[in-house]
C-alpha cells in the first residue's frame, strides 16, 4: 500500500465514480482500476462496492478513508513544513477556526500579521469546535482555534482571549423596558430561544451558564437552530426571539439599535478563546511565528478582557468601543 494508492481511492470515494476519479488524477480508467484491484487484494477485503448509482465504500473502505485521509494530511503536512523553511519566511499556514474566532478573531490577526509578514498566506477551514479538535489531534491542520476547551489528549490548549457572552433580544418597546426595569434572569426561560448548532462553542457555554442559573436548557422555547451568528443576529432583530452571541459579534448591531445588548456579571459568560496544537507535532517556522505573534497581539489573557497589544489592534478596538456605543 502506498500514498498514490490511497489518493485514487480517496478520490474514486469522494467522485462515486470510477471515470471522474480518472479524469481528476490525469489517469485512465483501467489504470484506477487497477490500483483499486491491487489495494483490495493487498488489503485482504473489497473497499468499494459497484452499483448503477456509483462506487461507494464498503465497511471497511469507510474505515480505511479515514485514515488514508490522515496519512495524506500528515503528509502533505511534512512537506509544507520544508518548503516553507527552504523557500521563505512566510510560507502557508492552515488553520482550522470555530465560528466565532474564524468571524471576528482571526480576520484582524491575519491582518495585522501579513502586514510584518507580506509572504505568508492563510488556509482557514471553519467548522465547529469539535470539528477543530479533529483536525488537530488528526494533524490535518498545524493550528486551531476554538472557543471551547475539550477533552483531547493528544491536543494542547491555550488561552489566548477572553470572550464575552451576551443576551440579544429585539429592540422593541417590551425588552427596552425589561432591559431598563432590569431583566430578571428568570426571564430566560420563558422567552422564544434562538440557538447555535450541536457541537458549537458558544451553544456548549451557554448551556453551562443556563444549567448554572436553574434553567434547564432541553426546556427551552427553541424557534430556530442555525449555524451562523450572523443569521441568528439578523432573526433577532426581526423579532424572532432572544439568543447568547459572542459579544465580539454583535457591536455593530448594537451600535446601530438593531438589538438590545444584555451584559450579566456573571462567570460563565466569560469564557476563554483557545489555540490548539498537537502535542507530538513539530509546528513549522510560520506556525511558530503566528503563535509568537499572537500571544503578543492580546495582553493580559485571564486577568479581565484581553487587549490588543498592536497599534492596529488598538485601534479597531477604540472604533468599537467609541462614544456612541449604547450604555447597557
Amino acid at each position: 500500500m502506498d500514498l498514490k494508492q490511497l489518493e485514487i481511492f480517496l478520490s474514486v470515494v469522494e467522485h462515486h465514480s470510477f471515470s471522474k476519479a480518472a479524469e481528476q488524477l490525469y489517469l485512465t480508467q483501467p489504470t484506477v482500476s487497477a490500483h483499486i484491484r491491487t489495494l483490495e487484494k493487498e488489503l485482504g477485503t473489497n473497499l468499494i462496492i459497484r452499483s448503477p448509482k456509483g462506487a461507494f465504500p464498503s465497511e471497511d473502505g469507510a474505515l480505511l478513508g479515514e485514515y488514508a485521509r490522515d496519512m495524506l494530511a500528515l503528509r502533505d503536512n511534512a512537506l509544507n513544513w520544508f518548503q516553507n523553511k527552504r523557500e521563505s519566511k512566510g510560507g502557508e499556514i492552515h488553520i482550522a477556526a470555530s465560528t466565532v474566532p474564524s468571524q471576528y478573531v482571526l480576520p484582524p490577526i491575519m491582518a495585522a500579521f501579513c502586514r510584518e509578514n507580506p509572504s505568508s498566506a492563510f488556509h482557514v477551514l471553519r467548522c465547529d469546535s469539535g470539528e477543530v479538535v479533529e483536525q488537530v489531534a488528526s494533524r490535518r491542520v498545524e493550528l486551531g482555534m476554538t472557543g471551547t476547551r475539550m477533552g483531547s489528549e493528544p491536543c494542547d490548549f491555550e488561552a489566548f482571549y477572553e470572550d464575552q457572552l451576551v443576551v440579544i433580544t429585539p429592540n422593541t418597546e417590551r425588552y427596552r423596558q425589561m432591559k431598563q426595569n432590569g431583566f430578571p434572569l428568570e426571564q430566560l426561560s420563558r422567552e422564544p430561544f434562538l440557538v447555535r448548532e450541536r457541537g458549537s462553542g458558544t451553544r456548549r457555554e451557554a448551556e453551562r451558564f443556563l444549567q448554572e442559573i436553574g434553567v434547564d436548557p432541553k426546556g427551552l422555547h427553541v424557534v430556530a437552530q442555525q449555524d451562523d451568528p450572523e443569521s441568528i443576529k439578523h432573526a433577532v432583530s426581526q423579532g424572532l426571539g432572544i439568543a447568547i452571541v459572542s459579544e465580539l459579534g454583535v457591536l455593530d448591531y448594537e451600535r446601530f439599535q438593531m438589538v438590545q445588548v444584555l451584559r450579566f456579571d456573571h462567570p460563565l459568560l466569560k469564557r476563554q478563546l483557545y489555540l490548539v496544537t498537537h502535542k507530538e507535532h513539530a509546528l513549522s517556522e510560520p506556525v511558530q511565528k503566528l503563535r509568537a505573534f499572537v500571544r503578543e497581539y492580546y495582553k493580559d489573557v485571564g486577568s479581565g478582557r484581553s487587549v490588543p497589544n498592536r497599534a492596529a489592534a488598538k485601534e479597531k478596538t477604540d472604533e468599537h468601543y467609541d462614544d456612541t456605543r449604547p450604555e447597557s
